[in-house]
């Protein structure tokens, strides 16, 4: 369903490791971005790549509707989850990773 009002709210949480695929979210963002209003959350606590994603934000001209927010605690978390229409988890490979049961819990779907 289009919407025109106010963006998708999209959430990633997890760590900044050529594994979890941000890259392939970053370009997949910058395709669909003229079609569907987005903004995305990144939330994080191992910063590896943390500045090869931000330079990769700024050549895809993605810089105003990615947010790299670092770590949060377990509040902060709740009220993430609240605010996100969805949790984005574009890795290469996982078996269960808790944030999945976490956005289920919360009632956010997952792609």
């Amino acid at each position: 369903m289009p919407r025109q009002e106010a963006p998708w709210r999209l959430f990633f949480v997890g760590q900044l490791i050529p594994l979890k695929a941000l890259d392939v979210l970053f370009r997949a963002l910058a395709m669909i971005r003229q079609e569907i209003f987005v903004v995305l959350r990144v939330v994080y606590h191992n910063s590896e790549q943390l500045l090869q994603l931000q330079t990769l934000a700024q050549q895809l001209s993605i810089t105003d509707i990615v947010t790299f927010v670092g770590g949060r605690d377990a509040a902060g978390m709740i009220e993430e989850y609240r605010l996100a229409d969805m949790l984005l988890l574009p890795s290469l490979t996982e078996s269960l990773p808790s944030v999945i049961t976490e956005s289920l819990i919360a009632h956010k779907p997952v792609v």
